[in-house]
Parts: structure tokens; sequence; C-alpha cells
């Protein structure tokens, strides 16, 4: 592979299939413990990774997950009894008491699940990075005393104590970063990004997420003051959903000065997450996302399109329910969106071809209109905002021209032969669309039926309509990626 073409700075000017062709050569290699041996040439910062939310939980050893192909993984702690005196540290555990978290020994410590994962990369030399992400939970005799400054503290001593020279630290990156232009870590990170995906082979990061309840980012903000530069672990503060001026401002509960220290979010997937995904690739901040959106499961084709798309470093997919097999659940997607790929590689700004016309017809909105109603045409492509949509994280396609309406179909149900039209965003289901990975849209008010070019006419003033679903090329879309846009009116 000329890993030349793979250029996350320049990737707006790549043709779509172009891109494609590049993340269906890598998810190739999906099945082996070296997915991500591809990567190569690029920053860690322009790398996404899936990963099985509460990683321990599941039948699957951790070691499993990583020959799979996973590379991110996310254990959850307890701050609970005199665990700092303990060299085997805090117990694993989502919530209730200690329980099974499938790492070796019998403890449920979290010494257990870092001790599989290094003896994993111990047998493969030379390995891609792991990111681990430990989420600090509540104890359950006290919860409203857990996770204070001091007991982050501790854990952060903890990790880096066991870990050694294996971990790649917060204050291996604020030196980095320490010559590159900007007033604050956060501006001086966005300037040069993390070091290079190869210069981190057989190194684990840790990120820290959680917290006391009604305090999570305050603690994080106190501990950033402890130890500043010399914090070892990442620290990923809550940032909610819809609101990107947390990842380059100020984050809800710290200050100014402790929030342009934070170089990681944590994200519950809601509306309009992909503002928060966008400013962290911009920022060339880890963000790790977690839950459901809109009508999308975390394990969903449609979901997992939507947070590469849109900058989502780390994506937790809550894979318990959908186990296909005993040990382990890889998606059958993967072979698209494998479980390590590029940042941002996918469009989610894009213009729509239909693959049945030639590539000079584009999906728009009849003669730039803007109403309830105006109708979606087959037109020749001119690439104005008519013809440029955003493709978010309730499934929606929101014109750039303007944003506050979306794809619809007429009479509100999908249908043999419903036209296409705008109409003002209202979050119904006739609004909403599945991806799929040859380029349909199939209605999530029907997923039997897709967005159609008539005929697959050539013609230009032709609506689109919904049909039953096929395999003809006149269901099937070419996503050209576009710049972003502003999107500040839902």
């Amino acid at each position: 592979m000329n890993r030349g073409l793979i250029n996350v700075g320049n990737d707006r000017k790549r043709h779509w299939s172009a891109v494609f062709a590049i993340i269906g050569a890598i998810g190739a290699l999906a099945a082996f413990s070296d997915t991500v041996n591809a990567q190569s040439g690029l920053r860690m910062d322009q790398v996404y990774m899936l990963q099985p939310h509460n990683s321990y939980e599941h039948s699957s050893q951790l070691a499993s997950w990583l020959t799979a192909g996973y590379r991110t993984l996310e254990l959850d702690v307890q701050d609970q009894t005199t665990w700092w005196t303990n060299p085997r540290g805090p117990y694993v555990a989502h919530d209730g008491g200690p329980q099974n978290n499938n790492c070796r020994g019998t403890a449920d410590r979290l010494a257990d699940c870092l001790d599989d994962i290094v003896a994993w990369q111990n047998a493969r030399p030379g390995e891609a990075p792991i990111v681990v992400f430990i989420d600090m939970k509540t104890r359950w005799d006290n919860p409203l005393s857990a996770w204070d400054v001091s007991r982050i503290d501790a854990l952060d001593s903890f990790v880096s104590g066991y870990l050694g020279t294996r971990l790649y630290r917060y204050s291996d990156l604020r030196n980095h970063i320490a010559g590159a232009a900007g007033a604050t870590p956060r501006e001086k990170l966005k300037a040069v990004g993390w070091p290079g995906f190869d210069a981190l082979r057989g190194r684990i990061i840790v990120g820290f997420t959680g917290g006391r309840i009604g305090a999570v980012n305050q603690g994080m903000a106190g501990m950033i003051t402890l130890r500043g530069a010399a914090t070892n672990a990442f620290q990923c503060p809550d940032i909610d959903a819809p609101d990107p001026g947390e990842v380059s401002g100020t984050v809800d509960g710290m200050s100014a000065a402790a929030s342009a220290q934070m170089l990681c979010a944590n994200v519950q997937a809601g509306d309009h997450y992909q503002l928060v995904a966008n400013r962290t690739a911009e920022y060339r901040q880890m963000m790790h996302l977690w839950g459901a959106a809109g009508d999308f499961n975390s394990t969903s084709f449609e979901a997992n399109y939507i947070a590469m798309a849109h900058g989502v470093s780390a994506v937790g997919m809550d894979v318990t329910n959908s186990l296909t097999d005993p040990n382990v659940f890889v998606p059958a997607w993967t072979s698209t969106i494998p479980l390590v790929g590029v940042r941002r590689g996918l469009p989610g700004y894009f213009t729509l071809r239909p693959k049945s016309a030639s590539s000079t017809r584009c999906i728009g909105t009849r003669n730039n209109g803007y109403s309830n109603g105006s109708q979606i045409d087959q037109e020749f492509c001119t690439g104005g905002f008519d013809q440029q949509f955003v493709y978010t994280a309730e499934g929606q396609l929101r014109p750039r021209g303007n944003n506050v309406y979306c794809m619809d179909i007429s009479g509100g149900s999908a249908g043999s032969g419903k036209t296409m039209h705008l109409w003002n965003c209202d979050g119904g289901s006739s609004e909403k669309w599945r991806l799929t990975p040859n380029g349909q849209l199939r209605s999530v008010n029907n997923s039997s039926y897709c967005a159609t070019v008539p005929g697959g006419t050539l013609s230009t003033g032709i609506q689109l309509r919904t049909e039953v679903c096929g395999t003809g090329l006149s269901q099937q879309f070419e996503r050209l990626k576009v710049a972003d846009w502003p999107q500040t009116v839902f």
C-alpha cells in the first residue's frame, strides 16, 4: 500500500472512492493481530480504534479482544476499601461488588487485567500501541465519597508504577509539544499533534474517565492542578455532546486554566455530538465515545460510520447483546470500517452522486430552495451549498445551505413512489436514514425502502423517491467529502 495516499491533513481533497479503497484494504487485515500495521506513517491522533465497551465483562478474555484486532480496551475500577494499600490495585467492577473480570488471577484487581495486556504485548514485540480507558466508578458502600483528588492521584501513581516505561504518559506528550507555537497545551497540541503511530509501538496509553457523582470534572481539575505536566494518565473529562466549546475553551466544572491542559474528552453519544467530534479532531485530542446515538445502537454500521467520519478516536461498542461468538464479537462491517483505521477517513460532510449517473450528476434541492416541501432532485453538479450535506448522529441529512431542514419523505412514511423533499427537522423517522456499506440510504421509517433515482435516469430535474431496496445502482450513492461548515442552528 502507498502510505503517502493517506494524508489526513489533506483528506478533504481526496475523492471518496479513493478513501473507500484505502479503508477497504486496511479492513482486510482486521482478523490478524497486526491489523493496525497499515497505519504506518500516521500520527497517533490521526488513528481511530473501536473498543468493546466494558471489555472485562464479556465471555472473552482481554487477550482475545487484542488478538481479534482491537487496540483499545475499557476497564472499570471501584474506589472501594483501602485499595491503594494493595499491590494489585483497585477492584475491577462496574457496580455492586467485585465481579468476574475475565482477567488472570481470581482477585478481580486492576493489576490482573494489566498483566494480561502486558503479557499479550510482550509476545508481540513492535505491535501497535494499546489504549486503555480506566473508568472510575463510584464505590458501592459510600458513593458520594469516591474519587477525590487524592484517590485519583493514587490511581495515577499505581498505573505509572505498575506499567513503568511501557506507559506513554501525559507528561511525555506535554514534553513532545513543549516547543510548539501556542499559549496553552491545547493550542500546542493542535499545532503539532501526537508523535507518530510507529514511534508508540509497544507502548500503552491510559486515559481516566468518570469519577465522583456530580463532580467528575472537578476531580480531574484538581488532579491537573496537583500534578500539572507531571501527570501520568490522561484526564478525560465529561464533555456535553453538543458543546464543542468545552473542547477548545472551558470545560464545565473546571477553571479555564485547568481546561487548557486537558487533551482528552469523554463523551456520551447524543444529539449533534458530531460537533464535539469535529472539534476534538481539529485540536488533535483523544475522544472516547460511549453509548448509542439517535436511532442507532453502538454496534451498528451507521453509528460507527458517523463516529469515524466526524473524528472520534475511540468508540465503545456495547457488544453484550450482540455476541455472535462465545469468545469474540467482531462486526461484519469491519471490512469497510476496520477495528483500527484513519480518523476522519470517511466523509461526514459530502456531496451525493448517484452511481447510476455520470460523475456530472449530484443530489440537491430544486432551484437552491430551502423551505418545507422543496424537492430533492438529481441535478448537474455545481458544488453549491444545496448539494452539500452533513450526516448527523441522528441519521439526518442536512443541507449546508440551511441546516434547519432535513432530507425527508413526503407524507411522513416510506413507500413505493413516495417523493423526497426538504422539511423542517423535527426528529421524525421519515427524516432519518441508514447508510449502508454499498452507499444505499435506507429509510429508518421503514428499512425496506431506499432513496432512489427513478428508473436510474441521467436526466436532471428528476425528484428522488423511495422504492423497495434492491441491488441497482440507482439506489447507491457515492459520498465525496467536502469541507466542514459551522452548524450553529438546530
